[in-house]
């Protein structure tokens, strides 16, 4: 099954499908730090090479939680490599058989030549809960990622039952769609309502998100209201410089006698809301990563 341009496989029912929408807004943001990359290779001052510029330029770390069969980083390590040689990437889920078919997709990819060989030593995969503070020996040992995405489970109970197509209440696993009532202790009763339900991933992602030092943090959600419930929580830390929300085809341009910029008031806060189709993702940044993708500081008054 493709994603864009990198083949993946499916062998297990207990590992979910990777989305035309997370492939759009994956490619979005590749593309975003790819372009921005490429434009300071083109604006170094004079006297100093290209090829001194890359060779001195810091391994871009990007860290995908929830990662299932690791079609986020694959797409990503096939966009950016291209342009950026010095790459990092881990993918961590709590799913022993979603991190063992991310890693069969990994050699896959690099066996029928659709990405470089070298992904062997800079794509990794890791088994691990993130709801845990006991990471183990892997994807923590960084200090530091550049950037962290990911797709979450996010879909409540009730919106589980009533807006999922029967095909993904079958044969989709659930637990990769609906976060457990008490992802920290599954074993507790209720203790939430269904739209906390929906969200639970989300405060937990800004808190590794602080963790690791991350610049720029991509989260899929399921729709603008989610959105604009995780944007308030991105605002409400007050770490993060700015939000865009993201509808399923961000790079997508507004129709004739559309308004061209779609912007919404979030706790005061001017929050830019980029393409067409249903909200899809939050995208926050901070420090250096405004320039990482390419967006200037009053960007986000734009």
């Amino acid at each position: 099954m493709p994603f864009l341009s990198v083949p993946y496989t499916i062998t297990n029912p207990s590992a979910i499908n990777g989305r035309p929408e997370t492939e759009s807004i994956t490619t979005y943001l590749a593309s975003l730090i790819s372009s921005a990359f490429t434009l300071e290779l083109s604006q170094r001052p004079k006297g100093i090479e290209k090829g001194q510029l890359v060779a001195d330029q810091k391994p871009l770390r990007i860290l995908d939680l929830c990662t299932g069969t690791g079609c986020i980083p694959l797409l990503m390590y096939a966009i950016l490599y291209p342009r950026i040689q010095n790459l990092r990437i881990a993918g961590v889920d709590i799913s022993p058989t979603s991190v063992s078919l991310a890693k069969e997709n990994l050699k896959h990819n690099i066996k029928g030549g659709f990405l470089q060989e070298k992904a062997n030593e800079q794509l990794s995969f890791y088994h691990g809960n993130v709801f845990s503070d006991d990471h183990g020996a892997g994807w923590a040992n960084h200090t530091a990622w550049d950037v962290l995405v990911s797709n979450p489970p996010y879909i409540s109970p009730s919106a589980f039952n009533k807006t999922t197509s029967r095909s993904v209440r079958n044969y989709e696993p659930k637990e990769a769609l609906v976060p457990h009532r008490d992802p920290i202790d599954p074993t507790k009763e209720k203790i939430s309502e269904d739209a906390d339900i929906g969200d639970a991933f989300y405060p937990r992602l800004l808190h590794i998100a602080q963790q690791v030092h991350a610049k720029v943090l991509l989260m899929e959600v399921a729709d603008i209201e989610q959105a604009t419930r995780v944007v308030e929580l991105v605002l409400g830390t007050g770490r993060w410089e700015a939000c865009q929300i993201w509808r399923d085809w961000p790079g997508a341009r507004k129709e004739k006698g559309k308004r061209k910029k779609e912007v919404i008031i979030i706790n005061g806060s001017i929050t830019r809301v980029m393409g067409e189709g249903n909200g899809r993702a939050v995208l926050a940044w901070r420090g250096g990563g405004g320039k990482m993708l390419g967006l200037s500081e009053r960007y986000r008054w734009l």
